[in-house]
């Protein structure tokens, strides 16, 4: 292992604890670790206007110097002992809890899912609006500012957060859950892939995205077990993860279609368990949608292209960046699964950051081509999605008309830089006919799914 690897696995959660103490300093908090993970304060309620993008600038500037690091592990990855990595990683993910910050509300949304449960609710039906009567959502309502989003995970986790909330400290229980199941992940990834292990391990936005509590990270720890454990095992996993985050049914379906004369049943797998575990979530979609759009629509592609209250302009460009990405991976459809999954980011109406979880997987099962790099600025780009809550709070306007250029330069973060990426990795794959695109990186044999 080389002396700048071992110092870029040292340095990653060092400048993770940094920067908690930095934010911990500027907001004038104490340096107690629990404390951060009971009570983490989402961003888009703590202050009024610019005085967010002080505390914004710390967590960028920890991720920018992070994905510095991130280079260095990974271009070492073969060399490098997987119980460094793991010790890395969980340093980092455990530092990350003691940020008194949180840049999503969703922890506690989970936390209200479980409330419900206990006093039977069914928390699938509906936004949660009042809290009267019960004063454990009063946080959660808080933190959401007033109206938290109906339930849309996996029944295997609804039940979990019911657990947590039994259990009291319901946000500090699924945090540190959060965090267990990424370092798992990063633990039992296959011996025989270390390169994989350090794409997804040491990538700073899953750490923070797992420190945040996403239930994307869960739902991935059973398919990583999947791989360590297979057969029957493996797939009780499997469907675990897919009752867990709908996401998860993707990888399940893949694995099925792979065996020879199963490509029905993996249709019909997915159909059963969309029908059978996520009919309440799919029924509720009408319902939601004639209320109101959801707040994010107004900040990716093609859900603001969708948006009839935002600029004609602004519109165009949300559909043409969208159809640009879309075009893109249809001219580089050899590239497998890299290009699929681009192709689906581009046309969904959210582009959430810790979407970086599931897209850090994909990269590290894949060899590296123009998609594949695209991918690596998307996990990168996704946190600019960060910046409209830090920017307007917790209420977004419903029309992005008095900020068309806000708007437009969020867009360009998250759409544009990909599409650069997939361009500039196709004029070096033209130029380099003697030597490799990415150079003294052995990648092994080729893995096209998750």
């Amino acid at each position: 292992m080389r002396p700048t690897t071992r110092a870029a696995l040292v340095v990653l959660p060092l400048l993770v604890l940094a920067g908690a103490f930095a934010s911990r300093v500027r907001l004038h908090h104490p340096i107690e670790l629990f404390s951060a993970i009971r009570h983490p304060v989402p961003i888009a309620i703590l202050f009024p206007d610019i005085a967010r993008s002080q505390e914004a600038g710390i967590v960028f500037a920890v991720l920018a110097l992070a994905s510095v690091g991130y280079a260095l592990i990974v271009h070492d990855a073969k060399a490098i002992p997987r119980p460094w990595l793991v010790g890395s990683g969980a340093a980092a993910a455990l530092f990350a809890l003691a940020w008194p910050l949180v840049y999503s509300a969703d922890i506690y949304s989970y936390a209200a899912y479980g409330v419900e449960l206990l006093r039977g609710i069914n928390p699938y039906a509906g936004p949660i609006l009042s809290s009267v009567r019960v004063p454990a959502l009063i946080e959660p309502l808080r933190a959401w500012s007033g109206a938290i989003p109906r339930d849309v995970g996996g029944p295997l986790f609804t039940a979990l957060c019911g657990v947590a909330v039994a259990l009291g400290e319901p946000v500090s229980i699924l945090r540190i859950v959060a965090v267990a199941a990424y370092v798992a992940c990063v633990r039992f990834w296959p011996d025989d892939d270390p390169r994989g292990a350090a794409f997804f391990g040491a990538h700073p936005v899953v750490v923070w995205s797992a420190a945040e509590g996403h239930n994307d990270v869960l739902a991935f720890m059973f398919i990583v077990l999947a791989w360590r454990f297979g057969s029957a095992t493996g797939w009780v996993l499997r469907v675990a993860g897919a009752l867990t985050k709908i996401f998860a049914i993707v990888p399940l379906v893949t694995a099925l279609a792979q065996r020879k004369g199963y490509l029905p049943a993996a249709f019909g797998a997915a159909a059963t368990i969309a029908v059978l575990a996520y009919y309440p979530v799919i029924a509720g979609i009408p319902n939601e949608t004639s209320r109101s759009l959801p707040q994010e629509l107004h900040f990716s592609a093609l859900g603001l292209a969708m948006l009839g209250t935002a600029p004609p302009g602004l519109r165009v460009m949300g559909a043409a960046l969208a159809a640009l990405i879309v075009a893109s991976c249809i001219v580089l459809r050899r590239e497998g699964a890299p290009a699929i999954v681009l192709a689906v980011w581009a046309v969904f109406p959210t582009a959430y950051p810790w979407w970086a979880i599931w897209l850090a997987a994909v990269i590290a099962r894949n060899p590296p081509s123009a998609s594949w790099a695209a991918l690596i600025a998307v996990t990168f780009a996704s946190v600019a999605t960060y910046l409209p809550a830090i920017r307007y709070g917790a209420h977004i306007p419903a029309t992005a008309g008095p900020e068309i250029s806000f708007a437009g330069a969020v867009l360009a973060v998250i759409y544009l830089i990909p599409l650069l990426v997939v361009a500039t990795a196709q004029i070096n794959d033209r130029r380099s006919v003697e030597r490799p695109p990415w150079p003294s990186m052995d990648f092994g044999e080729p893995t096209l799914i998750i």
